[in-house]
């Protein structure tokens, strides 16, 4: 019998003081809670109030306190965003058809971006190379060097784009260029003076969008 008693008296003290909170003061697991005050915990759940939430902890959930109020929803991947065009320009240099757009690709494809403007992002060409360009193309006596000798099959496979902006040619004075190379031969038939300017031709800045005219910056 004073075993039976030991025992549950044990028990007792195992449930009071299972929960110890800092500076040793015991809590209870199993306590009332009487007021509803939503919290979100670190496990993204809404409790009815931080006393549920500690309720919780003490009973086995792995969860500790994170903010007042209800927890935010979950982020769905992709995300829905209205269809409209309010194009606004990323820190990245990308332009997003809206703010949506931007935050999905933040949120869902952890991209490091913030907006920086609203409206498209401005054309920023190549307009130098480093000296250490790629040595030129070694087929570049086995291509044709003008687009009229090119069948139309290969203009179907072009990857080098070929439309520029007027004002992204004029800005290219022909010092921009160090001629440290010899001819290129892209995959468009073209034979380019160096890489540097079949680099510019690739428009690694993506202004297509906003091409006016077909001139191709080459140079014999």
């Amino acid at each position: 019998m004073a075993n039976k008693v030991f025992l549950f008296t044990f028990l007792v003290v195992v449930v009071a003081v299972s929960g110890y909170g800092k500076g040793g003061k015991a809590r209870l697991c199993a306590k009332y809670c009487d007021v509803i005050s939503p919290v979100c915990g670190t496990d993204g759940k809404t409790y009815d109030s931080r006393c549920h939430l500690e309720n919780a902890a003490c009973g086995g959930v792995r969860v500790s306190f994170h903010h007042d109020g209800a927890c935010f929803p979950a982020k769905r991947c992709p995300g829905i965003c209205p269809a409209i065009y309010l194009p606004v320009c990323g820190t990245n240099g990308k332009t997003y058809s809206s703010l949506c757009q931007l935050e999905d690709d933040k949120t869902c494809n952890g991209v490091y971006v913030s907006k920086k403007h609203d409206g498209k992002c401005a054309c920023n060409p190549v307009v130098a190379c480093p000296r250490d360009s790629t040595p030129p193309c070694v087929a570049a006596t086995a291509r044709p060097t003008t687009t009229t000798a090119v069948s139309r099959q290969l203009f179907a496979r072009i990857q080098v784009l070929r439309r520029f902006e007027t004002a992204i040619v004029t800005a290219l004075p022909s010092s921009a260029a160090p001629r440290t190379t010899g001819p290129c031969c892209g995959s468009d038939g073209e034979t380019y003076n160096n890489i540097c300017f079949f680099e510019i031709a690739k428009c690694k800045n993506r202004c297509s969008s906003n091409c006016l005219t077909d001139r191709v910056v080459r140079r014999r």
